[in-house]
């Protein structure tokens, strides 16, 4: 490949990159407590907190996920989780570990503001437990 051919290819890939990622993500809007869209019809009560509520595009942000029934923690389990951008389609993994009291955590930076599901997921014994957040990032 040529030298012009090569910073040619070099300034798409930036361009591209520029296009996914504005310069500031702004503020992380999340309803007020966030609420799941779909499967309630069980007995667990599934919700999550973001932190910070303020990040720039790249930077890392954490979701903390607390599982109850009947108001008691629910631990050991191996949750999944992920999001999934409404605009590009973009899905990505969330990485989750345990912490105290039913309490499940992973961090991981926003590329893009837009609309976003956020989906967790989890077996109780045979059955599938889920639910998906609606998460909103505002551009700067």
């Amino acid at each position: 490949m040529s030298r012009s051919s090569g910073t040619t290819a070099s300034l798409a890939a930036f361009a591209a990159l520029a296009l996914l990622a504005p310069a500031c993500i702004d503020d992380v809007q999340f309803a007020d407590p966030p609420q799941a869209r779909t499967g309630t019809d069980d007995d667990f009560d599934i919700t999550f907190a973001a932190s910070p509520a303020h990040v720039h595009a790249g930077e890392m942000i954490t979701f903390t996920f607390r599982v109850r029934r009947a108001g008691a923690p629910v631990e050991g389990l191996a949750p999944t989780a992920g999001l999934l951008h409404l605009e590009t389609g973009t899905a990505v993994e969330l990485k989750l570990s345990p912490g105290a009291s039913g309490e499940y955590s992973g961090s991981r930076p926003f590329f893009a503001a837009g609309s976003w599901e956020l989906d967790f997921a989890f077996k109780d014994g045979g059955a599938d437990v889920s639910r998906v957040f609606q998460v909103e990032v505002a551009s700067h």
